[in-house]
């Protein structure tokens, strides 16, 4: 700020010009892809928080509604185990679940094509290959192990 009122010059001139010498020195196509990774994160997020919500707490499962409304002294096996889920979206609410899944995927998919182009000079991460075991341990298992090779 100081700068600005002595050279007589506006501080968003400054700023404006500071970021044009930033972007000129810079991979704009990175940073466009790094914008756009940014937004489908902040979107998936926003998704997810809602779909959180529409299935608050797994309630809807009959396990959970089970162990909450059981009477004490009642015996537990009014459900059998591995039951399917109790129906817990409504018809409109289904509709927008289904929608938001979809769209999570979508961002999913653009995510990696993003990354990919990102990181196109980076070699894909391999495993080193486990050395192979001594031929006399692996066939005899039962013997136990003896420092001075004997058996």
């Amino acid at each position: 700020m100081r700068f600005c009122r002595e050279s007589g010059v506006g501080f968003n001139e400054v700023v404006n010009r500071a970021v044009e010498a930033f972007l000129g020195s810079s991979d704009t196509g990175e940073l466009r892809l790094r914008a756009e990774i940014s937004k489908l994160l902040r979107e998936e997020a926003e998704l997810r928080h809602v779909s959180t919500a529409m299935l608050r707490s797994g309630s809807y499962l009959p396990s959970y509604v089970q162990g909450v409304l059981r009477e004490p002294g009642r015996p537990f096996s009014l459900v059998r185990t591995g039951q399917v889920p109790l129906k817990a979206l409504n018809p409109r609410e289904e509709v927008v679940f289904r929608k938001i899944a979809s769209r999570r995927e979508q961002i999913a998919a653009r995510l990696a094509e993003v990354q990919l182009e990102l990181l196109r000079e980076v070699k894909p991460f391999r495993l080193k290959p486990e050395p192979s075991r001594s031929r006399s341990r692996a066939r005899d298992k039962s013997k136990p192990f003896s420092a001075k090779g004997g058996a």
